[in-house]
């Protein structure tokens, strides 16, 4: 699952193509961020399969957000109950570091 605005970035991420024959991706829509087909398709020229979550609401929210703030007020419940069934951002002290902004 990612969010719209790192739909982009994807081929570039280090063993993408391993990524994508792995898993299906589900892109989330983002406020401000368009999702170009230019882009769907490099992901899927190599080889990623590529799903648009169907969101009856955009929330302008991001994992590095959460990561930083550890606020679960932002997130929907039933996220929140995923995140906590994986057991997924177990190490948030280690992701809290401001991140730069561009």
């Amino acid at each position: 699952m990612v969010g719209a605005d790192l739909i982009r970035q994807l081929p570039r991420w280090y063993r993408s193509e391993d990524l994508f024959h792995l898993v299906q991706i589900l892109v989330i829509p983002r406020p401000g961020y368009d999702l170009s087909e230019d882009d769907l398709m490099e992901v899927r020229q190599r080889g990623g399969r590529v799903a648009i979550a169907d969101m009856p609401q955009q929330l302008n929210l991001s994992s590095s957000y959460y990561r930083q703030t550890d606020d679960t007020d932002v997130l929907p419940r039933a996220v929140r109950t995923y995140i906590d069934q994986k057991k997924l951002y177990l190490c948030l002290g280690n992701s809290r570091k401001t991140l730069p902004t561009p």
